[in-house]
């Protein structure tokens, strides 16, 4: 190792040769030295055994400038290449000039292969594959189909791939397992959220399908909250529906993949909404007939817990619970149908104390209408008087109803058969609503059944006797 100043001085032939020879020792070992020399030159080389790297002088002999470590490793921070371009990128490889790495602007850089640019990295480190517009930290672009593929070495089976096609608009995430299974899976704070299997179920919450559903929602395990849940809402708030009646809050429909709708499933708001603790809705259910290509109301569940079927309100009027139209071609307006071998209550009424009261019953042969008559029900009991009096007060009449005026019947004026036996009737005579409407009057004729078995029991009774006189008589 050495340095010189690379100055002959004036000497003796031996002072002079031992000065040349130290000037060649430090001309061929690069001024090998743990230090600087002393004197120094533009462009003069030193090899900084120090610090082990090979430096040169720069022009205006002010400082150094590395270049190689000296096991000859590539200190590239310190070497500057030419800008480039996309078809002749500043650093290349020898033979394929138009593969390499340029850069297309301050701060920017870019690689291409074959004179394209492939990755282009901007200034504010947004990287580009297949663009050179990239819009976030990584945009794949490309004409048609972009996708990114993350393939396991050494187990082709093994993959996951995320793909976009600009034409169609299309977005595919997928992934394969070693066994070639397919599956997608999206997670949420460290935990698996959605899970799309190989037989295309979506299972939301869940990570196995139970049964065949396309689509199985299950609630968090040991949560509060751990019922399934599938929420439809509608884009608006409660103040923007407002009094905005049967708006669309959410719809189930049923149909083919040919856009077909069989029925549907629809609710709706039901009244005003005037804030979050009142937002009245309602279910309608409909079906498409045969014949027919969309939809029509077949039964409603209001906001007041009332069931509709065949119409679209309660019954003027009646504010029934429960509102049933007999539509025209339909043969029975309701039906019970009795599978059992034994007799069974296929309506029961029961009071506010859960008691029964009522019901119809029916068998493999008959139905019966009953009402409760157990005695323990019941006290003050004595037996009917003046059955036959009170008989002859009842008012028995011909007449039609003004509805349907072609046909006569047999029957009461209820408010007639009220003064004799007020059970069997209901209602006020000449009752109206608070609207001025008529509220009629209704008779159970089988509430007349006690009076005439007590008339007819008083009648057989004057028989009987007046038998025994004729018999006493005619014996005389």
């Amino acid at each position: 190792m050495a340095t010189h100043d690379y100055v002959i001085a004036n000497g003796t032939g031996a002072a002079v040769r031992s000065d040349l020879n130290g000037a060649l020792a430090a001309i061929v070992s690069n001024n090998s030295s743990a230090t600087q020399p002393a004197t120094m030159y533009a462009y003069q080389w030193w090899a900084d055994t120090t610090a082990g790297l090979l430096k040169i002088r720069n022009s205006a002999n002010s400082a150094w400038v590395t270049l190689f470590e000296l096991d000859g490793t590539l200190v590239a921070s310190d070497i500057s290449l030419g800008a480039g371009t996309v078809g002749a990128p500043s650093l290349f490889f020898t033979g394929d000039s138009n593969t390499g790495l340029f850069s297309p602007g301050a701060d920017t850089v870019a690689l291409v292969t074959g004179g394209t640019n492939r990755v282009h990295v901007t200034s504010g480190g947004l990287v580009g594959i297949g663009t050179t517009l990239p819009s976030n930290q990584l945009t794949v672009g490309a004409n048609g189909l972009s996708s990114i593929t993350l393939d396991w070495t050494g187990d082709n089976a093994a993959k996951a791939t995320f793909s976009a096609n600009h034409s169609t608009g299309e977005v595919r995430i997928g992934a394969t397992n070693n066994s070639g299974t397919y599956f997608t899976t999206l997670y949420s704070n460290n935990n698996e959220a959605v899970r799309i299997d190989s037989s295309r179920r979506l299972l939301v919450g869940t990570s196995t399908d139970q049964g065949t559903s396309i689509l199985q929602v299950q609630g968090e395990a040991g949560a509060a909250t751990a019922a399934g849940v599938l929420y439809l809402r509608r884009g608006l708030t409660t103040a923007q529906i407002g009094a905005n009646v049967d708006a669309d809050l959410g719809k189930v429909q049923f149909g083919a993949n040919d856009g077909t709708v069989a029925a549907h499933i629809q609710c709706l708001s039901d009244a005003t909404w005037g804030s979050t603790s009142d937002c009245p809705g309602r279910l309608v259910f409909s079906t498409t007939a045969d014949g027919a290509s969309s939809p029509t109301e077949r039964m409603r569940i209001t906001s007041g817990g009332q069931v509709l079927i065949n119409r679209t309100s309660v019954v003027s009027g009646f504010n029934s619970t429960l509102s049933l139209d007999y539509t025209t071609g339909t043969q029975y307006g309701f039906t019970l149908r009795n599978t059992a071998a034994s007799t069974f209550g296929a309506i029961v009424f029961v009071n506010s104390s859960n008691s029964l009261v009522g019901e119809i019953s029916v068998s493999t042969t008959a139905t019966a209408y009953n009402t409760s008559s157990d005695y323990r029900l019941k006290e003050n009991v004595t037996p009917v008087p003046d059955g036959i009096t009170r008989l002859q007060q009842l008012k028995p009449s011909r007449f039609n109803f003004i509805s349907d005026p072609d046909k006569t019947v047999d029957g009461f004026i209820a408010h007639e058969a009220q003064a004799v036996v007020p059970e069997c009737v209901t209602g006020e005579k000449d009752a109206v609503d608070d609207d001025g409407n008529p509220k009629y009057q209704g008779i159970d004729q089988s509430k007349l059944v006690p009076l005439l078995t007590a008339a007819l029991q008083e009648a057989i009774a004057k028989i009987e006797a007046l038998e025994t006189r004729l018999s006493a008589l005619e014996a005389a």
